[in-house]
């Protein structure tokens, strides 16, 4: 029988819970193995464990290396990234899967022959890209969760346009039942009772025996009295492999004579890794989800880019590691690590692709603004850059859909509405699923009596500007300016953007084109996607050179600025006004069940500013708003007397 074990922490993923897995999960299940000489495992961990066992914990490294030299463990490769390969450029699937098998190669002095893809999102044309790897062999689970049906119970030999590879299937029980116990809906002793009913036929079965450790420390960290992973993980070892001692390595077994049958895995998403609902394959979560349809978009206009502009050879190097690592698939899925709503994966993404794109314009003279579709909307995007930022606006409505902090890479619109029925919303629980939140967003509001409490775009009393008809253009004849008009109701509205080394500034000029009066209130979004939201980001104003503090009793009237603290980037973040505005501002988060049980993750903050307007006929209104980011300067620690 083939055993072993897989972990897949992705890339971005808090130390925390890498520090959890570590004491729950790799060190018990590592000290088991090299406590039983006779255990023969396949391992798989992402590069990411790995690399981060070789700069923190190197004892690690040393004892799956001494497992690896002992014969008593084997490593599965894969992509570096934890890469969803489908979504990538064919030569970037190959280098995703060598980077894996050379580090492996390099300091476990064994190239891998055999591959584990993350979350298990399988693509048929994924056998040529393991042919131009030289791998042979591919674990993965065939039971697909949508349509509850089982490909293959035994390995078999598949071929794609001439190429072939031999898949080992998964034994569906044991996965179905870690899975159980994983979610709390069983416990050890239960799984142990079917382990006694089945073991014999269980044995007879020629599928891989793989233990999801991410699973069981969910359990683990999720329950109070739960077993150790390790125990579950030796209780299916002694019970199914050492009683018949058959289990081998693959290595050891010489290609062509492990399988007797053809067979061929459609595209799809395969066993319990993903947390699915309707969809298929990945693409289903790009069109399902507005935020990943963007960044997807982003990714393939940074690689394109990279692929025009190639003239210095150091800078082409550098941009190709920027985005292999920028390929990160965490942020596609949906997953018990959390996936798409941990914004710790979109943020990883983002910083990459700002990373290499700042590189690109810098040393091979890519020109800003510029035009592209990156949402596949038909509509093209401009995207500007100065010398610390570069922005994303959307044609239609004349809004941000990025404010990225180059020295940093982060991009303070990164925010994710998700979908009420996936997680818990702390509050606006009537945004609509799947849109994404973005700045400089307007909506028209009755002149008396909304109710902010209730405030939502699709609020009956509320005119997304959005839906209307935008003309959104570059300014030819000043640097870094975009202009977006509209004709809406009786007003008609301009909105000048201009960047600026640390700021973006926007002009609002509003004028009555009909022939009657007419008031209301004139508000824009701006969803902010701090690096963190507690006690210590305080939000406040200066009035008159004092600092006012900005309670959380979400609205204030008759403000001129605001500012707020981010931590985490060492930046504050300035928003002011020449005409003083009222203000709504609340936090935006997702409760759901992650590795580490429940939990809460902030998406973003809504500051939403308003001003009222009373307008005759021909009369116009205007000011300006400017959002500015800064870097805090360090405090210099005292000198010990």
């Amino acid at each position: 029988m083939i055993f072993g074990a897989y972990s897949q922490v992705p890339p971005g993923t808090p130390h925390t819970i890498l520090q959890s897995l570590l004491s729950e999960v790799y060190k018990p299940v590592l000290t088991s193995i090299y406590q039983n000489p006779g255990m023969k495992v396949h391992l798989y961990l992402s590069l990411t464990v790995l690399e981060w066992f070789e700069l923190n914990h190197p004892e690690m490294n040393m004892l799956i290396a001494d497992l690896v030299k002992k014969d008593q463990v084997e490593l599965l490769t894969g992509p570096s990234d934890h890469a969803i390969l489908s979504l990538l450029p064919p030569k970037d699937r190959s280098l995703q899967i060598e980077q894996t098998t050379t580090y492996i190669r390099k300091r476990f002095i064994r190239r891998p022959k055999t591959m584990w893809l993350y979350n298990q999102s399988w693509s048929p044309h994924l056998v040529s890209v393991m042919n131009l790897s030289t791998v042979d062999r591919l674990i993965i689970s065939n039971y697909c969760q949508l349509h509850d049906s089982l490909y293959f119970d035994e390995p078999y030999t598949m071929q794609d346009i001439g190429k072939t590879i031999e898949v080992v299937p998964l034994e569906h029980r044991i996965e179905q039942w870690v899975h159980q116990v994983g979610q709390g809906e069983m416990g050890l002793a239960q799984f142990e009772e079917l382990l006694s009913l089945y073991e014999q036929d269980i044995r007879s079965s020629s599928a891989a025996v793989m233990i999801d450790l991410d699973s069981l420390c969910k359990s683990s960290l999720a329950a109070e009295h739960f077993e150790e992973a390790s125990s579950l993980f030796n209780l299916v070892h002694s019970r199914i492999i050492a009683p018949e001692g058959n289990s081998v390595l693959l290595s050891t077994v010489p290609v062509g004579k492990l399988t007797r049958h053809r067979g061929y895995l459609p595209m799809g998403w395969y066993g319990y890794d993903s947390t699915l609902t309707t969809e298929v394959n990945v693409n289903d979560m790009i069109t399902k989800y507005e935020e990943l349809n963007h960044l997807y978009g982003r990714m393939n206009h940074v690689i394109e880019l990279a692929r025009i502009h190639r003239k210095n050879k150091d800078v082409k190097k550098r941009v190709e590691v920027l985005l292999r690592k920028a390929q990160n698939g965490a942020a596609f899925v949906r997953d018990r690590f959390a996936g798409c709503y941990r914004r710790e994966y979109r943020q990883y993404v983002y910083r990459y692709l700002n990373e290499a794109e700042n590189l690109l314009s810098f040393h091979e003279g890519v020109s800003y603004p510029r035009e592209s579709d990156l949402d596949f909307d038909g509509h093209k995007e401009i995207l500007a850059m100065s010398r610390n930022l570069l922005v994303v606006i959307h044609p239609l409505g004349g809004k941000v859909q990025e404010m990225n902090y180059l020295p940093t890479g982060w991009n303070y619109l990164n925010t994710f509405s998700g979908y009420h029925s996936e997680a818990k919303r702390s509050t606006m629980s009537s945004t609509i699923d799947g849109s994404f939140q973005n700045a400089f967003h307007d909506v028209l509001l009755p002149f008396e009596g909304f109710d902010y409490t209730r405030y939502s775009k699709n609020h009956p009393s509320v005119h997304d500007t959005a839906d209307d008809t935008w003309t959104t253009e570059i300014d030819e004849k000043r640097a870094q300016h975009i202009i977006s008009t509209a004709q809406i109701k009786r007003l008609s509205i301009t909105k000048e953007f201009s960047l600026k080394n640390n700021s973006l500034v926007v002009d609002y000029h509003i004028t009555n084109d009909s022939s009657s009066s007419v008031k209301g209130i004139y508000a824009t979004e701006m969803n902010l996607a701090l690096g963190t939201r507690d006690e210590t980001s305080q939000l406040y104003s200066i009035e008159t050179n004092k600092n006012r503090v900005i309670s959380d009793t979400s609205f204030t009237k008759s403000i001129s600025n605001f500012r707020i603290a981010d931590n985490v980037n060492r930046t504050i973040l300035s928003v002011a006004c020449n005409t003083r505005f009222s203000l709504l501002h609340l936090d935006y988060s997702h409760e759901m069940n992650t590795i580490v049980g429940r939990e809460q993750l902030y998406q973003h903050t809504l500051f939403l500013l308003n001003w009222q307007y009373s307008l005759e006929p021909g009369e116009s209104i205007h000011w300006t708003v400017g959002w500015r980011i800064d870097r805090r300067p360090r405090r210099r620690q005292k000198e010990s007397t």
